[in-house]
């Protein structure tokens, strides 16, 4: 988690090494996205992420749009892990309401939709996640392929307002107002050096955050989602 002035220095620091992803140098600065979760009536993506579990599973639509309403297309994401190792099924698809229903997945012919539908067959609509990201990525030598998220503005919104940016309409910060996450990914696991020490000459601490999961945390405690064992 970064200050706006950690963030900066980071930013400036990390862009003589990468270059800005695509999509970002497109917008200027960073591109908005909403992701829409879904999860069982128990909820149990949420208790198999928080508990820690070896395997957990999430399930999402996201757009990178302000709403979904101005989205022509969403991508619906599903990511599972077991231990270390996680997969991704990532699947382009035109927007339609139809799509915060789940049975109407069944449509969509893929058959590792299926197959995950299978174990989760009474997914429901739970909530929003909308930020906006900045991105630097390329290539290392030292980790091979490497992407830097930094993700600003993190709000929580209950199911009935999947719209975005959140003026007027109720939300929740997942961090403290002007910090941002920065999420750093590389190909081969390992952490490279120059990075190390741009994060320790800002005194940069690691946290551990879920945005599904702290969005269900925050939404619960404004009785805006189901009541939950926490």
């Amino acid at each position: 988690m970064l200050s706006v002035s950690q963030y900066e220095w980071l930013r400036w620091r990390v862009s003589s090494y990468l270059p800005q992803d695509t999509h970002s140098e497109k917008s200027g600065f960073g591109y908005p996205v909403i992701s829409a979760y879904f999860d069982t009536p128990s909820l149990d993506c949420f208790y198999q992420k928080i508990n820690g579990e070896y395997n957990h599973i999430k399930f999402r639509i996201r757009s990178y749009c302000h709403s979904f309403d101005q989205a022509r297309k969403v991508f619906l994401e599903i990511k599972s892990k077991q231990g270390e190792a996680q997969t991704k099924l990532r699947i382009p698809l035109d927007f339609s309401p139809k799509l915060f229903q789940p049975i109407n997945w069944w449509l969509i012919d893929d058959y590792q939709i299926a197959e995950c539908l299978i174990n989760y067959p009474h997914l429901e609509y739970i909530c929003n996640v909308y930020y906006e990201r900045d991105v630097f990525e390329g290539y290392h030598y030292e980790c091979g392929k490497i992407r830097i998220n930094f993700d600003a503005n993190i709000l929580a919104m209950p199911k009935y307002q999947p719209h975005g940016p959140p003026e007027g309409r109720v939300f929740d910060r997942l961090i403290p107002h002007n910090h941002l996450i920065c999420e750093i990914k590389t190909e081969n696991g390992l952490f490279p050096d120059f990075l190390k020490n741009e994060l320790r000459c800002i005194n940069a601490h690691q946290v551990r955050i879920s945005k599904y999961a702290e969005s269900v945390l925050s939404l619960n405690q404004q009785h805006l989602i189901k009541e939950i064992s926490t």
